[in-house]
């Protein structure tokens, strides 16, 4: 059987070409996880064997950073990534955005703070702060 030949040059050409441009967010068209409205994207990874399910966001920002050109690498780099504690903050307020320049890497302490600041700022009303240890 021959091997699976992907249309596109890079992990990042697939990510992108699988946007709608929404005035300054790029909107992912996969399905949204839970009630978040995170998009996910299917990947197979050669050296796992197997299908894993990656933020979209994630996995732009990291293919922004780094020129990553095969899914294994990829894959290396997002586990790296979650491995670290950090999140991804959205300046857009757009959870669906994977465009990189909306994207900030941050605490979970700090992305919890800047959310409840915002929802506090829109409702008036002061938001307690979920935080995972």
């Amino acid at each position: 059987m021959p091997a699976f030949v992907s249309p596109h040059s890079s992990p990042y050409a697939r990510l992108v070409a699988n946007v709608i441009e929404d005035g300054e967010c790029w909107l992912g068209t996969e399905k949204s996880e839970a009630s978040f409205g995170y998009k996910r994207s299917n990947w197979y990874v050669p050296g796992l064997r197997r299908i894993v399910h990656l933020q979209s966001h994630i996995v732009t920002w990291i293919a922004s950073q780094v020129d990553v050109q095969t899914v294994d690498e990829l894959w290396l780099y997002y586990a790296e990534f979650r491995a670290s504690g950090l999140e991804l903050g959205h300046e857009c307020h757009e959870p669906a955005c994977r465009r990189p320049s909306h994207l900030t890497p941050m605490t979970h302490v700090e992305n919890c703070a800047q959310r409840s600041a915002r929802r506090s700022a829109r409702t008036g009303m002061p938001e307690p702060c979920e935080v995972e240890f």
